[in-house]
């Protein structure tokens, strides 16, 4: 589980020792997590800020949202946008969207 979180870390811009400090309020806590050992509202709070499921998280099982590779790789690529480039990608692709079925 610690693999994959930090696998998600690196993918989201951040690292480890950072989540560890947003999620638990102290970086100290990252032996604790280096030994698998993580209580559930930590958990919980991992899997809201990625958007991933305890299933994933916990047991690795691949397809964590239950989307299509291509819908994955779209998702990963738009949560390594800042907010504001997140917000000016889905204004320009509901543009494209609606030109297209105009």
């Amino acid at each position: 589980m610690f693999e994959r979180i930090e696998n998600l870390c690196k993918n989201h811009n951040t690292t480890i020792t950072a989540l560890c400090k947003e999620i638990t309020g102290s970086s100290g806590n990252l032996p604790t997590w280096k030994k698998e050992n993580f209580k559930n509202d930590s958990i919980a709070k991992i899997c809201i800020k990625f958007n991933v499921s305890a299933d994933y998280l916990i047991f690795g099982k691949e397809n964590q949202n239950n989307l299509s590779p291509n819908q994955q790789e779209l998702l990963d690529l738009y949560n390594q946008l800042d907010p504001i480039k997140q917000a000016e990608f889905k204004g320009e692709l509901k543009g494209y969207i609606k030109a297209k079925n105009s």
